[in-house]
């Protein structure tokens, strides 16, 4: 009987005959334009069937959710044998990216998929279609190999993960299909600089969006002093907000304590009134036990001492939206078995154990007592920018970690 050691060696001997395979596969990714716009304006659809596509000579059962127009998230599974389906890991990656912006301010085309000096160049090649280029690769070469798990594994191949994931794994995790041991999220963990740590995510802050409205008086602008300037009470409010530092105990897992950033603006009517409106968006990204309510505190009082500066105006605080921050503790084994992978590869390798500065949807799993954590996957460079890419070495490499991470586990 084949021991582990062998099984693994011959799947990563598999995983290098067909690296040009495995690039391809990225790179067709890549081509596919999944750009979330936020507010409900994004098209998942074509790289859902793409991966569908990819999925089902494989022989894993599949279903789509679509819980809005063209809002398709896809889930396969890869069934184990009879003896044993009590542990069902899960492979999370989302489909859809951030929007390109500007064109001028990239290199090559964000949707050429262009490889040069070494990286794969495009929007989503480090978020987060290496995910799933990765974790389809490594289930396509175990399934090749013949490998017999006893276990099942899931990938969740879902949308709108760069609006909240209400409209992808919210949507699935809600039908109550889907109910794995534990999950990798694959993202991040393999960094850039070769010197420094694998990193293995344990959770995330919290996001909360509010809109804060200022209401002052309009007038001719030839005779300003007749009206109350929005605009100008608003600045008066962003540079309390800018110079803001809210005192915090740290957590043990998720880091970065709390920040606030006035991210959107606008205000007035026409070019000769005094603007009687201004509106502004805040981002507050946070940790585990401050709440929306203490935003609204925060920033009303902030709106209070700009009246006592300015004189009296009214205003009207909104919250948008808002994600808990989540984390799992090091104790749960989806954290072990992430650590084993990475002491496999490297065993003298430093392993950075902690949460994200960033919001993610794991907290859509973790919330559903699903224990979750990052890696795995290329740190890459330029995420959500332009430039984005991804080193094709660490993307290779990901794929073995992979696929080790699965016989691991449900093997």
């Amino acid at each position: 009987m084949e021991n582990v050691s062998d099984t693994k060696d011959r799947i990563y001997k598999l995983s290098d005959q067909h690296q040009k395979d495995s690039l391809e596969f990225f790179r067709k990714l890549i081509k596919i334009q999944s750009e979330n716009y936020g507010n409900g304006k994004g098209n998942e659809k074509d790289i859902a069937n793409f991966v569908c596509d990819a999925l089902r000579p494989l022989g894993l059962k599949g279903r789509f959710y679509e819980p809005a127009e063209n809002r398709l998230s896809y889930v396969a599974q890869l069934e184990g044998s009879a003896i044993s389906k009590s542990t069902n890991l899960a492979l999370y990656s989302h489909l859809d990216t951030v929007p390109v912006g500007n064109l001028d301010d990239w290199t090559h085309p964000p949707f050429a998929a262009v490889i040069s000096e070494g990286r794969l160049h495009g929007r989503g090649t480090a978020d987060n279609k290496q995910g799933i280029a990765s974790n389809i690769s490594a289930i396509k070469y175990l399934v090749e190999s013949g490998v017999e798990l006893k276990g099942n594994v899931t990938l969740l191949l879902v949308a709108d993960e760069e609006n909240g994931g209400n409209l992808g794994l919210a949507s699935v995790l809600k039908s109550g299909d889907v109910k794995p041991s534990y999950c990798c999220y694959t993202h991040n963990g393999i960094p850039e600089d070769e010197l420094a740590p694998f990193f293995l995510g344990l959770g995330h802050r919290g996001l909360i969006w509010v809109k804060v409205s200022i209401k002052g008086k309009a007038a001719h602008s030839s005779r300003k002093e007749e009206g109350l300037n929005a605009i100008y009470l608003m600045s008066k409010f962003v540079q309390r907000i800018e110079e803001l530092r809210v005192p915090v105990n740290p957590h043990h897992v998720v880091p970065g304590g709390i920040t606030i950033s006035v991210n959107m603006i606008n205000g007035g009517k026409k070019n000769n009134v005094v603007a009687d409106t201004c509106d502004a968006i805040i981002d507050c990204r946070h940790i585990p036990g401050f709440t929306s309510a203490d935003l609204v505190g925060i920033v009303n009082d902030n709106l209070d001492r700009v009246r006592v500066e300015t004189g009296n105006f009214t205003s009207e605080v909104t919250v948008i939206s808002e994600a808990e921050s989540t984390f799992v503790e090091q104790t749960e084994p989806i954290v072990s078995e992430v650590e084993r992978v990475y002491r496999e590869f490297n065993p003298k390798r430093i392993i950075n154990k902690a949460g994200h500065k960033a919001t993610s949807d794991s907290r859509w799993l973790l919330k559903s007592g699903i224990p979750t954590a990052f890696g795995l996957a290329a740190e890459g460079k330029n995420l959500h920018g332009p430039n984005e890419s991804v080193n094709i070495e660490h993307f290779l490499e990901s794929i073995k970690m992979q696929a080790s991470l699965i016989i691991n586990t449900v093997g």
